[in-house]
Formats: C-alpha cells, structure tokens, sequence
C-alpha cells in the first residue's frame, strides 16, 4: 500500500487520499506523510469495560470486583452465560485445547432446542466436505455443546461455518489465536484475553504481545445494536503480573506503524516493479521516489543504502533489468551513479507482471534451464523452493526419512541439493513439501496427508493454493524461456487446483464436474468426454454424485422413457 500511495501521488500530486485507522502512536507522522489533515476520535459505539482476572476475581476498570466460582478462563466465560465470548490464547494446539475444555461446561447448561440449532452448522460441516476428516469430526464434537476453534489450520469452509455460528449467536464461545482480531469481524459481550505472550523465533523465547494487538483484541467486546456495553478480560499470574497489564496494555501507547520497505523482498519486488512500469528510469529517479515513501519519511532510506545497492547488483546479476551508463573502476566520481539508466529485461518484465518475488523468476529459471528433464515431482520441488511459500517444517526425527528420499529422488530433482549443511536442512524442508504437493496430486485422502505430513486441513489449502499461484507463474516464464514445457506445467497446475491425478483432466474440462464426480464416472468406466456423451442418462445417474438432472446435462439428452413420461 506505501508504494501504491506513493506512486499515486506520483501520477496526481493532488490526488484526495482518505485513511482510516486504529489507534497507532505515530498518526501525526504517517498523516504529515501523506499531506493530510489528521483527525482524532475516541468514540466507541459501545462502552468498554477494562478487567483483569486474578485468584477468582475480576478487578473491573481498577474499583469494581467480581467474584467468580471456577478458576480460569472457564469461570471467566460460563460468568458471561447465556451471551457469548471470545477466547484468544497463543497457539493453535491452545485454541483447541481451551475449546475442548469449555465445551464440557457449556454442553451442561444448553437447553435442548439450542443443541438442535447447533446440529445445523455440524450438518453443513459434513454434507459440503470433499472428505469428511478428523478435524470436521472434533469440531462437530465441539460445537454441538456449543464451542468451537477457529485459527488458520481450518479450511475457508470449516471457517466460514464456525464464525456463521457465532454470527448468529448459537456457538457460545469461540477460542482463537490472534488472527482472528486482525482479520475478522465477530463482535462479542466479553473478550477474554489468556495469553499475552508469543513465541518469537528471533529471542527463542516468548515474547510479550504487541500493545496494538492487545487493542485489536479488545476491539471485539461489544455487540452494537444488541449490547449496553463490551468487556475485555485479560488474565493475570500475580499481582505484579496485574501491575504489569495495567501499565503496558491498559495506559501504555500502541506501537508506531513502521515501514516495511526496508527488506530485502520488499525491495527486490518494489525496485523491479517500478523499473519494469516505467516509474523510475534512472539512478536518480529511484532515490528521488524512495525519499517520497513513508520509508524515506522515517529516516530509513540512508540506514539501508547498501540494502538497496545489492538489491540493484542482484536485479542486474540476475538479467532481470540492465543498467545504461554504468561506471566501473577504482575511481568513480561521486554522482556517477545517479546518471545511470535502469531498465528491465524482458524476464524481468514477465516476472514484474505475474508479481512474485523475483528471488523465485530466478529459481524458476535456473530450475528450467536445468539438464534434469521436466518432471512433476522436479517441478514440484522448484516451487518450494521459492520464497513465496512457506515449506514444510522437518523435525529432528524426520530427517533420516527425508534424507533417504533425496537419495531415491535426487535424478528427479532440478535443482541440485546445496553443499552446505544449513542449506541442506532448508533444502530438505522443501522437497517434504513438494513431496505433500506430489501426494495430493495423486488423491492421496486428506486425512492421510494430515498424518504423514504433521499438517492440518487449513495448511493443506494454503500450500495447494500458493502452488498453483506459482505454478501458473512458472508456465507463463516457461513460454520466455522454455516453451516445450509449458503444456506439462499447465496440466500440473490443474492437478493442483483440483487435487487428481492426470488421467482425469479430460472429465475436469466439462461444466459441473470436480475432482470427486471426476473420479466416480472414470472409476464407473466413462474415462473421456465421448464416453460420457455416449451413455444413457440412467446410466450416469447411478454413478454417486451425479444426479439425474446433471446426468441429462452430463449426456446432452434424455431418456426415452423420461421424454414420454413428460410428454404424457
């Protein structure tokens, strides 16, 4: 968004830019920024009442007390019966954990009419899956007793219905992981805030949270239009912990919005974009439109030079732009570089448009300039390999298994594996993803998946997703740089997307036709489209899935005895 304003101020220096936003520390900078006018306002359209839970107590607001009968979270929310709450604890394993255990108390206090409105959302659960899994199987568990989870290890699906139930007020209390409050919007009466910590990879330790996502967290008390006032619970350990709270989230100031343009993705991505669009043409131009961005507002554009220097030497080492007027030698005067003409190849334009990091145009590229053959499994692992998805995690206990995989597959692989120890691990990680992908191309069921991978239904969508994504990226590069693999990559994209091994793409080209009705008519016997046209539509109609009104579709005609039926 910070380059998108940039350049639109660019294009139109008197553009009308409106922003909205929480509560952030630095407004006033971020509005200077943009040469707009900052307004402030604290008005809430329900009250919100402040607490903090301990030793049984709610403290509300620092003079109110509130003495509750179960120790805990569970006695936090069932005091909030018959409305609802929201639970926000720091991991996923947490979330379904805390679900579990309220769910054994709210069961024993719904009445029976409110189980029956529950069975609704487990019914749509099942009937709408491909498969029904063990997850679908654990959150219909849950919220027939009126509980539910919800993190990004569910599926869009199983999402959409929790937060339906909660919408409608029948789910009583739904546990989340953080990411709930940024992206969804599910208001309830009492926000109960267990954990205030998260593990941060970089300290190796947990690390308190954000006074910014303690806010948006709060955020969620309070229904308008159905209640008088929110209340936000946040759970403390002691009464130092308690002092704590009350300093750093209930008086202290949100976290200042920082710009994220100083990494070196951001800039690879940025600097190739504005290069290839025409943006910036020279040297000169690229430091005159970094200085305009809240990046160069901020002070950062001196701290980072040589960040932007190598990324310019990587763009251009990489032939995804050149450089006009360049100066090389020992002796090169002081403005020299701003003379300098940038302007993107052809690979570089291509990679610019399909919009992926142009760390990935580069692999994919030397993956298909390989001497290793195109080949699924090969093309698989090139995509892992980019940093534009997040690979799978091997443990400790794994790594003999997948090192005797790339044994057993490295003919097959297009990228060769790094001589370093530390990148072989990384290199490892990557080929357990493709090796899931690869898995999930050949039907292999989800559940299967969930075990042998240690991943969750949610997961495996997302990765399947960016995976496509990417492989339509690389099928649009391989037209540039190697046309005679593109059929291969398009037919693995569509795999992807729909989940099925090759021999049904021909059924997944006509009109109302998945993955599973794909495999019912070819294991049936109808393996092309002429076969199918060919059949009776009673014939197709017995195959599971296929009704006997998408049989007619499916065969373009109908019985003979149907036809007189209708006639008579």
């Amino acid at each position: 968004m910070e380059v998108t304003l940039s350049k639109f101020r660019e294009i139109n220096p008197d553009i009308q830019i409106v922003g909205l936003s929480a509560t952030v520390s630095n407004s006033k900078e971020v509005a200077d920024w943009l040469d707009a006018t900052l307004v402030e306002s604290d008005f809430r359209p329900v009250p919100l009442r402040k607490g903090i839970c301990i030793d049984n107590e709610i403290e509300w607001d620092g003079s109110e007390f509130k003495r509750i009968d179960i120790d805990g979270t569970e006695g936090i929310a069932l005091d909030n019966l018959p409305d609802q709450c929201l639970v926000f604890v720091n991991t996923r394993r947490s979330a379904e954990a805390q679900a579990k255990r309220l769910s054994m108390l709210i069961g024993k206090r719904l009445m029976d009419d409110e189980i029956e409105e529950l069975k609704k959302y487990t019914t749509e659960l099942k009937s709408g899956a491909d498969e029904v899994t063990s997850v679908d199987s654990n959150l219909t568990k849950l919220i027939e007793k009126g509980a539910a989870y919800h993190h990004a290890g569910l599926t869009n699906r199983q999402r959409q219905i929790i937060e339906k139930g909660f919408r409608e007020k029948k789910i009583k209390a739904l546990c989340a992981t953080p990411t709930l409050a940024a992206g969804v919007n599910l208001p309830a009466k009492r926000v109960i805030i267990r954990d205030l910590t998260r593990w941060d990879s970089s300290f190796q330790s947990n690390q308190p949270l954000p006074v910014l996502e303690i806010q948006q967290m709060l955020g969620r008390a309070g229904r308008p239009g159905f209640d008088v006032d929110g209340e936000g619970v946040l759970i403390a350990k002691n009464v130092e912990h308690k002092e704590q709270i009350v300093e750093t989230y209930f008086e202290g100031e949100t976290e200042p919005v920082l710009s994220r343009l100083g990494s070196e993705p951001a800039l690879r991505t940025h600097l190739l974009s504005l290069i290839a669009s025409g943006t910036i043409n020279t040297t000169e131009e690229m430091h005159s439109f970094l200085k305009r961005t809240l990046f160069g507002a901020q002070g950062e554009l001196w701290r980072t030079q040589h960040r932007i220097n190598k990324v310019i030497d990587f763009l251009e080492k990489e032939n995804l732009i050149e450089i006009e007027g360049k100066i090389d030698g020992e002796f090169i005067p002081a403005n020299a570089s701003l003379q300098e003409n940038l302007k993107a190849t052809a690979f570089g334009k291509k990679v610019s448009q399909l919009y992926i990091d142009p760390l990935s145009g580069v692999i994919i590229r030397k993956a298909l300039e390989s001497d290793v053959p195109a080949n699924p499994l090969g093309l698989l692992h090139t995509i892992a390999r980019t940093p534009d998805i997040y690979s799978l995690y091997v443990r400790k206990n794994e790594m003999e298994t997948y090192l005797t995989h790339l044994m057993q597959m490295e003919e097959d692989l297009m990228l060769p594996p790094p001589v370093e120890h530390t990148e072989l691990e990384f290199y490892l990680w990557d080929l357990k993803t493709a090796l899931l992908l690869m898995d999930w191309v050949e039907e292999t069921p989800e559940e299967h998946l969930m075990k042998r991978y240690s991943t969750t239904p949610g997961d495996i969508r997302a990765k399947v997703e960016t995976a496509g994504w990417i492989l339509y990226s690389m099928s649009e590069l391989s037209e540039l740089l190697s046309p005679n693999t593109t059929k291969m990559i398009s037919e693995l994209e569509i795999r992807i997307s729909n989940g099925v091994r090759k021999e049904l793409l021909p059924l997944l080209e006509i009109e109302s036709v998945g993955r599973v009705r794909a495999r019912s008519l070819f294991n049936a016997g109808f393996t092309s489209q002429s076969s199918i046209r060919d059949a009776k539509p009673s014939e197709l109609s017995e195959i599971p899935g296929i009704g006997t009104k998408l049989a007619e579709k499916l065969a373009g005609k109908k019985d003979p005895e149907q036809m007189r039926f209708e006639l008579a």
